[in-house]
């Protein structure tokens, strides 16, 4: 495994370190799945975002039950911030989630038939003061009423224009060194369909890439200069907080063909839907 704790932080990327390999393990403690996850900090809180069918063990173009599912634990890892004198350092932390609670109760939250799963790991990542390197989701549109009192909240919907390049941050299962030191590929993309129409119903986008097995929950990252909102608003990127942008988040290749070489676009599903998912299992 990497031993990123001897090398200073400002040698990465930290979003390099937000996403996770993630391992999918049955109750007899065998994987039955993989794929990537990332670590993301909403408000005070922190969770794991992974594509839904990874948690159920399935690919991203199969119909799985919840009931037929034999999933139980997510194993998978977190890299703490840690400091030795005036020097900043990555720890890597192993970390096994539970998928059902006693009653056999979701761990996860979701919402309708988005392919989002979201994790709190807040008990888990953030006590004796450690601060986890963490994808930071907090910026969301506040509503207020005609004397500027905020009424509601709403998901971040400004995207990319189509045709932007952005980058898929995850483990492909076809290259095991990555996988077995935990460092993540960075793998360009350029956005295929306009980010703000909904394609099958549904808050998604498509990639124009060449996709693989594992890649599944991985981040989709941009850092270019102008977002645009669903109205045509155009207005430049704030990375004064981490060097990327989140926009959405891979949830596999998109169509049917004889060969895997033939799939060469990808879904993704906006960043709003994730904070919505958020936000919706808050309130409910």
């Amino acid at each position: 495994m990497l031993d990123s704790k001897v090398l200073p932080i400002d040698a990465f990327s930290r979003e390099t370190f937000a996403s996770v390999y993630i391992e999918i393990m049955n109750a007899r403690n065998f994987r039955i799945g993989f794929g990537t996850g990332f670590i993301a900090k909403f408000g005070g809180d922190f969770y794991l975002i992974t594509a839904r069918h990874v948690l159920l063990g399935a690919s991203g173009n199969e119909i799985i039950e919840l009931e037929n599912s034999k999933s139980e634990f997510i194993n998978t890892n977190c890299h703490i911030i840690g400091r030795n004198g005036s020097n900043f350092y990555l720890e890597n932390r192993s970390i096994l989630l539970d998928l059902y609670d006693r009653s056999r109760n979701r761990n996860w939250r979701q919402m309708f038939d988005w392919d989002i799963a979201v994790v709190d790991i807040t008990d888990k990542v953030s006590g004796e003061g450690l601060v986890p390197v963490a994808i930071d989701l907090s910026e969301v549109a506040i509503q207020a009423d005609a004397d500027g009192k905020p009424i509601s909240v709403c998901a971040d919907d400004d995207l990319p224009v189509v045709g932007s390049d952005v980058f898929i941050v995850g483990y492909p299962g076809n290259l095991e060194y990555i996988t077995g030191n935990r460092a993540p590929i960075w793998k360009r993309a350029s956005i295929a369909s306009e980010p703000h129409l909904a394609l099958d119903n549904r808050p998604i986008f498509l990639i124009d890439t060449q996709g693989a097995s594992g890649l599944s929950g991985s981040p989709v990252l941009f850092n270019g200069p102008t977002l645009v909102s669903p109205s045509g608003q155009r207005r430049a990127c704030d990375y004064e907080k981490q060097k990327f942008r989140l926009v959405g988040i891979y949830c596999g290749r998109e169509g049917y063909a004889p060969d895997a070489i033939s799939l060469s676009m990808g879904r993704v599903f906006k960043l709003s839907a994730i904070q919505n998912t958020i936000m919706e299992a808050r309130d409910a």
